[in-house]
């Protein structure tokens, strides 16, 4: 296949060559280059796969459990010898028990596997027996791939993960994967009724988009998979615009539609079944199936074609508020604005009442989204492409407000300035107020007094007061601010431009350094605890932060509403970029098994790795 990008860099690197008298020329070819490459990295359905002949491959395709135990082995000793001052500085304190040390293996890949293109990972715990856990990952991005899974039984005493090999879900579905999501059904407490839903969000390239599909695994009684997995739901493409970058599968409760009129109420999605959220360069579709049907339907949209006026390219990163309202809708605009003001917020919808509330971090290139601290902050990470600069990760306050109460004091005062609103327009209130720079919108009264400020608590226990047959005749609007406290100190609160940077990481065998705050390339965030140890941090939530072309970190917090008191970075996450060696992290798990942490990074052209360490250390 023929690649511009690869010309115009192999007439670049022929120009450099050459002689000083070649300066302009090289500098034209240079920027034409960086322009492309730009093109190659947006969100658009035209995105072309990678180099002809595929990206260099950098690790070894282990194929059995022998040859795969003894390659973990060698990455083990070379770890041990290449960090162990740092090691023992930060992960063991004094202590030089090699339980306490990191540890590092590697997951194989499938039979006969020729790609490793993985861009998400995540698990679900089996119902019918509590020890055996099944991990999924996506794989393909513009490149294609096929996804892939395998279980782990918790009861070894050793690395449950150690010669572990992946399987294909479905060998011969080559597709453009972007993320996965599951979510887990038991029907009336029947073990026989345990079903286990698997979302894989589709993609763009060659000029081509993949369908996101769902796929239903199921238990027998004794908690072992019924393979294989079945089709439930293929996304019809030709209804759709774009391509998927994101997808959440989750239950967002029952969901109503009403006439013109208000008088009759339709119910849409049912509690007690999964929603499928896809987001990508189309917009949000929120597809949802009810207990006595057989077939998804669309129920919601935004479309950012139709609907907004910004400089939005594309929806990537979900969160579901857990308030059977709300859910947080991360943007980011064109790589291509490098150096350029621009608008692209992220949003908080109301799905229910179908609206945008609210607007923030308008100049991040927001990729993920979190609640933290028991739902009552969300943190924001922005970047996360290894060659542009970095942006801040930052935590918002959440609280809730009267959505009736506040309705009737909402006018139509400054409505023609906002024309990208567009049928979001009667809902959105136009009383706001900017809080610290352009990072937040917050769009409430600025009248309204702390009193009428719930936490998310408060405002689940006031609705269920008014809930009246599934019906809210009152109901809650979320409502966001800048923290007052960051995930680090210094944590800068202002987003600047992004711009080109060098896409190849320092090697952390050579420099063994995090990322400085407010410049991290972060793909990922995600909130867990450690649920096992006795040092009263329990209920507290770690971050785990993926960065590309930088180290992936845990930040270790003691209390909640807290600055991070450790940083742990995990050496060889921050991938190579170099002639022979390509590879980054894309996505990450975790999981904790007694007193040891596991976390689990897809890589993409690399093999999945898991990092592990004893939970003591905290």
């Amino acid at each position: 296949m023929f690649s511009p990008l690869l010309l115009l860099f192999s007439i670049t690197v022929g120009i450099a060559a050459s002689s000083s008298s070649s300066l302009s020329s090289y500098q034209s070819l240079q920027q034409q280059y960086y322009e492309l490459l730009a093109s190659y990295e947006d969100d658009d359905i035209n995105s072309p796969p990678g180099p002809t002949n595929g990206w260099p491959h950098t690790q070894p395709y282990t194929t059995n459990y022998n040859d795969l135990v003894s390659y973990n082995k060698l990455l083990e000793q070379r770890m041990y010898i290449t960090y162990q001052e740092e090691y023992f500085a930060i992960y063991s304190g004094d202590s030089k028990n090699d339980d306490h040390m990191l540890h590092i293996s590697q997951i194989g890949r499938p039979e006969g596997s020729t790609t490793g293109y993985y861009t998400g990972v995540t698990h679900f715990p089996h119902v019918n027996n509590k020890n055996l856990i099944t991990f999924l990952f996506s794989a393909g991005r513009h490149d294609g791939g096929t996804n892939t899974y395998f279980t782990i039984d918790t009861t070894e005493k050793k690395n449950p993960f150690s010669g572990i090999q992946e399987l294909y879900i479905d060998e011969k579905d080559v597709s453009t994967w972007t993320w996965v999501s599951s979510y887990t059904v038991v029907i009336d407490n029947d073990e026989e009724k345990v079903s286990h839903y698997a979302l894989f969000s589709g993609g763009s390239g060659g000029g081509r988009v993949g369908p996101s599909k769902l796929y239903l695994f199921q238990e027998d009684s004794g908690g072992q998979l019924i393979l294989p997995p079945t089709v439930e739901w293929i996304e019809d493409t030709s209804s759709v615009y774009g391509a998927a970058r994101f997808c959440l599968l989750t239950d967002l409760g029952n969901i109503y539609n009403a006439n013109k009129k208000g008088d009759d109420i339709e119910l849409v999605s049912n509690k007690g079944m999964p929603d499928i959220i896809i987001s990508g360069t189309g917009g949000l579709y929120i597809y949802s199936k009810l207990q006595q049907s057989n077939t998804w339907n669309l129920v919601r949209s935004i479309s950012i074609h139709d609907d907004l006026n910004d400089d939005t390219s594309a929806f990537v990163g979900l969160e579901y508020m857990q308030d059977e309202r709300h859910l947080v809708i991360a943007a980011r605009t064109k790589w291509s604005n490098r150096g350029r003001e621009f608008h692209a917020p992220t949003l908080i919808y109301d799905y229910q009442n179908d609206e945008i509330v609210q607007e923030l971090s308008s100049n991040g290139q927001t990729v993920s989204v979190a609640l933290v601290d028991n739902k009552s902050r969300l943190l924001v990470s922005a970047g996360g492409q290894s060659g542009y600069t970095g942006q801040p990760n930052l935590m918002f306050d959440v609280s809730y407000i009267d959505g009736i109460q506040l309705e009737e004091v909402v006018t139509d005062n400054n409505t023609t300035d906002q024309p990208w609103r567009g049928r979001f327009l009667k809902q959105i209130e136009q009383y706001q107020r900017r809080n610290r720079a352009d990072n937040v919108i917050v769009t409430w009264n600025e009248e309204e007094t702390e009193s009428s400020l719930l936490t998310s608590f408060q405002a689940n226990e006031e609705s269920e007061k008014t809930n009246i047959e599934g019906l809210q005749s009152s109901y809650f609007k979320a409502t966001l601010e800048l923290s007052d406290t960051q995930l680090v100190r210094d944590m800068p609160l202002d987003y600047t431009t992004f711009d080109y940077i060098d896409p190849v990481p320092v090697s952390s065998e050579d420099y063994f350094v995090i990322p400085s705050p407010g410049k991290t390339r972060t793909r990922q965030v995600l909130p867990f605890q450690l649920a096992n140890n006795n040092n009263g941090t329990s209920s507290v939530d770690l971050i785990l932060e993926i960065n590309s072309a930088q180290t992936c970190n845990i930040y270790y917090r003691t209390m909640a509403n807290e600055t991070a008191s450790k940083i742990m970075p995990l050496p060889g996450s921050e991938g190579r970029n170099n002639q022979d060696e390509y590879y980054y992290t894309r996505a990450g798990d975790v999981l904790v098994i007694g007193d040891t942490l596991y976390i689990i990074l897809a890589q993409y052209n690399g093999n999945n790795t898991v990092y592990s360490f004893s939970t003591n250390v905290f």
